[in-house]
């Protein structure tokens, strides 16, 4: 499954920038926001107002999942309001546009079964604003409720445009029309653009145009509402989120689940538990991924969770996690657990027990990777073995043979290595390669030197530490006289960067390597999907041989050191 989760402003009955911090709070990662009214009228929404919106997003890392364009009544039944109902509608899908969504939703009324009464004007006036709305890469979303989801989808494929959608509301279907929201995913699965996340039950069953008409016309309190049906918080209405869920996956739906609080006295609290219930489900279907590590709180544990889920959605999740100490002065592994919502083993075996795949991390203390990697490399399960996988190239040969002898698939290597400029990189006759950057030789030599041998090869003949003082350099000689100088500036600000030079007088900057991190991401996870190793065994044992030679070179400076 790969869904986002978003939540509506007006829900949290706060202004709009402290419903943005609201959002943030309960871990939404998108808004719809309404522009038919209130603070975010759209006639107020100008440039200037558009780009103060864009900024406030942007600070909060939030996008917006849609825009909610209902003008209220009766929607396009009447000929009256239409004459401005459809321009006002028009103008609002301007503004989704502007503001990097591509979904307006909205109630349209009615739509009568036997295509009579108002059928003709409402379908007129939804195609005239979805030709709009395609126009721009818009999709004029109809919010399911009034009508079943069978009528739903006669009358769109009778509009006959691309920019009429759907808005999936189950909540509604369950509350009012007395229809099965998974059957509904199917049924109106040509057309599904956007979703609610909103559950309640249906208590005495009535004419959903009687429910309608009576919202259209503000008396909903006259009809004692109550009578009739009540909205709940997710997981305990008759919305089967499960099947549900299950149901947009199948058809291939990976959008937004925005969740609904129409009611509640605290309407956070409430939109808090529903993205928590929503993350219950989806991990459910979600292939689990465990943590090995040495000790929990370092860069790439803190960070790889969030990579995972920017790269491949909820197909993966982080949900174990093992850490032999905690580190001094950081995070325990209790805390980091507790933190990034992960499940803490008290061993190994637990991790691997209930893990689909695994992470050996110890990116800074590679030393560990051969005792952290016994029972994962054992287990049979598809394993990524952090940087830097060795210090020696006899461990390196070792680990690999553990898990060629238990036929478990793995394998080790620098993000660097899926580089967008080293894709198609032409690697004939490149004599020379001058390469530079951050950190220090202990832990990120492999970060310059598996672009190095990507390109030049892994036969190494010898290496020699020229560097002066923390400024570590290194000369590194292949077979055919051909060499690479590698330098380390430390944390300087400097990035990854090479000139490759050929034997034929031409010279190839390299001024970044782009992409790294998260194309090496949806590469893990491509192996953890298909099995495909990324980095061929021998190519790795090559490097942890390099590496060898570099650590002895550096001991005794201006002195070749065979690999």
């Amino acid at each position: 499954m790969n869904f986002k989760i978003g939540a509506m402003t007006d829900s949290f009955k706060k202004s709009f920038r402290e419903s943005l911090d609201k959002a943030v709070e309960v871990g939404a990662e998108g808004i719809q926001l309404y522009v038919t009214g209130g603070e975010m009228l759209y006639s107020n929404l100008d440039d200037a107002k558009l780009e103060e919106v864009k900024k406030l997003l942007a600070e909060r890392n939030l996008v917006v999942s849609a825009v909610c364009g209902d003008f209220g009544g009766h929607g396009f039944e009447s000929e009256e309001e239409n004459k401005w109902k459809i321009p006002a509608s028009k103008a609002v899908a301007d503004i989704a546009k502007k503001l990097g969504s591509k979904v307006v939703t909205t109630h349209i009324g009615v739509v009568p079964a036997d295509k009579s009464g108002n059928y003709d004007r409402m379908k007129a006036a939804c195609r005239e604003i979805g030709e709009y709305a395609a126009a721009i890469g818009v999709t004029f979303a109809i919010e399911t409720g009034p009508e079943k989801p069978e009528t739903l989808a006669d009358f769109i494929r009778d509009v006959g445009s691309k920019g009429i959608g759907v808005n999936l509301d189950p909540a509604n279907l369950v509350m009012v029309t007395d229809a099965d929201p998974v059957q509904a995913v199917y049924t109106l699965k040509d057309f599904i653009v956007h979703t609610h996340a909103k559950d309640g039950i249906m208590i005495q069953k009535t004419d959903p145009r009687r429910i309608y008409t009576f919202f259209a016309e503000g008396g909903i309190e006259d009809l004692r509402m109550e009578d009739y049906f009540k909205e709940l918080p997710l997981g305990e209405g008759k919305v089967d989120f499960d099947a549900y869920l299950k149901a947009l996956d199948d058809i291939g739906y990976h959008g937004f689940l925005t969740i609904e609080r129409e009611c509640g006295a605290d309407p956070a609290a409430d939109i808090k538990k529903a993205v928590d219930y929503l993350r219950s489900v989806i991990r459910k279907y979600s292939k689990k991924i465990g943590f090995i590590d040495y000790y929990l709180d370092e860069w790439h544990a803190n960070n790889y969770p969030r990579f995972i889920k920017e790269a491949v959605g909820d197909d993966f999740c982080v949900a174990y996690a093992y850490g032999e100490k905690d580190k001094e002065g950081g995070m325990t592994t209790d805390q980091w657990c507790e933190k990034n919502h992960v499940q803490k083993c008290d061993t190994i075996d637990e991790v691997v027990e209930k893990s689909d795949v695994l992470i050996v991390l110890s990116p800074d203390n590679p030393e560990r990777h051969w005792d952290l990697c016994q029972k994962p490399l054992r287990s049979g399960k598809r394993v990524y073995v952090d940087k830097t996988f060795a210090l020696s190239k006899k461990v390196a040969q070792d680990i690999v043979a553990l898990a060629d002898e238990h036929h478990t698939p793995f394998f080790s290597t620098s993000a660097l290595r899926f580089a967008d400029e080293l894709k198609g990189f032409d690697k004939n006759g490149i004599c020379f390669i001058s390469s530079r950057g951050p950190g220090n030789f202990d832990t990120y030599a492999i970060h310059q030197l598996e672009p190095i041998v990507i390109l030049m090869g892994s036969k190494v003949k010898r290496l020699m530490s020229i560097g002066a003082g923390k400024y570590e350099s290194m000369v590194i000689e292949f077979e055919g006289d051909r060499r690479a100088v590698m330098t380390h500036y430390g944390w300087t600000g400097i990035d990854f960067n090479m000139t490759v030079n050929y034997e034929d007088g031409r010279t190839v900057v390299i001024p970044q390597m782009s992409n790294t991190f998260p194309t090496f991401i949806k590469e893990m996870c491509d192996f953890f999907k298909t099995g495909e190793i990324k980095a061929p065994h021998d190519e790795t044992i090559a490097l942890m041989g390099i590496i060898e030679a570099g650590n002895k070179a550096i001991k005794t400076p201006d002195v070749w050191v065979e690999v």
